[in-house]
């Protein structure tokens, strides 16, 4: 059974990666039931990994980010990403995700993916420092601040004419 086969792929990606929580192969709702594919995820209150129900699109619109952002971002992009860090409502979880979009033939055929505990950033990152009053931070694509020690996250720095650092 194929389908055996990939839940044992997707159940050692998560079981290898220790924050990973969810890993996922979802079909094209456009020509497969709403909840096709399969969706391993880490249970919160055991941590083992269990087969769940996929997300049922047909139960959202492709805009909602939330829900199912990480199905339809990555196919309009037609390329693998990092998703900026989103709360999942499906699993309730603050997550960062790396999706590929599958296409033949320039028609989409889904997505893979893996789920990351968004929270393990920046704890990992706050340990990190450079000499004695340098620090590591972390901002997305746009620049905007996800962690940092003494900044509030969605600030982004800006750079003066005699290259102080500032905040906007």
């Amino acid at each position: 059974n194929i389908k055996w086969f990939y839940q044992i792929i997707i159940s050692s990606t998560i079981n290898n990666r220790d924050k990973a929580v969810a890993a996922y192969l979802r079909y094209n709702p456009r020509f497969t039931p709403p909840t096709s594919g399969i969706f391993m995820a880490k249970q919160k209150k055991d941590g083992l990994i269990e087969s769940v129900t996929p997300t049922d699109f047909s139960k959202y619109d492709p805009n909602d980010i939330e829900h199912v952002g990480w199905y339809y971002i990555p196919i309009k992009s037609g390329k693998p990403l990092w998703m900026d860090p989103y709360q999942n409502r499906n699993i309730d979880i603050h997550m960062i995700s790396y999706v590929i979009p599958i296409f033949k033939f320039q028609t989409a055929i889904g997505v893979v993916g893996v789920d990351i505990d968004f929270e393990y950033l920046p704890r990992e990152i706050a340990f990190i420092k450079l000499l004695n009053s340098g620090y590591a931070f972390l901002e997305d694509r746009n620049g905007r601040i996800l962690y940092h020690p003494t900044m509030v996250s969605g600030q982004t720095f800006e750079e003066s004419d005699n290259n102080e650092v500032l905040r906007k």
